[in-house]
């Protein structure tokens, strides 16, 4: 395994807060109620995917932000448990992506998103060559269609589509 390219995962981590609707039921304005059900995890669609390359040993490297806090320590830890590789800008800007998901009882779920972070990420935080050196890419979709990494992305096209 040593000897294969890596595998490059580029876009949203984030925390992942789980409570179940049940749950809910039982706040009140200006009270407080102990959940066992209160599930914290580090998350995201393209860092799970590299989280799970990881686990299963293949050489893998992560891109993303975190902000300067520390559920970007606990993200980056965790993804540095399983041997990925992170190549992650600290933003200043904005805190490290959260995301609180109620589960319905059928599992259904829906999401509160505070994800601003991710837009911190630009071209030029990119390592393109170690990236074109590698095996397989994978991104979400949304990752590439947001500023400042869209317009970036479609420049770069322009200038090197043949007339």
């Amino acid at each position: 395994m040593k000897n294969r390219n890596p595998i490059f995962c580029l876009g949203h981590n984030s925390i992942d807060i789980f409570i179940h609707r049940n749950d809910l039921s039982k706040l009140r304005m200006g009270g407080c109620f102990e959940s066992q059900k209160l599930k914290i995890f580090a998350g995201g669609d393209s860092a799970n995917v590299a989280f799970w390359l990881g686990k299963l040993g293949l050489p893998v490297s992560f891109i993303g932000v975190i902000g300067n806090d520390s559920l970007g320590t606990f993200l980056k830890t965790e993804l540095e448990s399983v041997k990925v590789n992170c190549y992650l800008k600290v933003s200043n800007k904005f805190p490290t992506a959260s995301i609180l998901t109620i589960v319905e009882s059928d599992g259904e779920r829906s999401f509160i998103v505070n994800g601003k972070c991710q837009d911190d990420l630009e071209w030029s935080d990119l390592p393109l060559k170690k990236i074109m050196s590698g095996s397989l890419f994978y991104t979400s979709a949304y990752t590439i269609e947001e500023e400042p990494i869209k317009s970036t992305r479609q420049a770069t096209r322009k200038k090197t589509s043949a007339p």
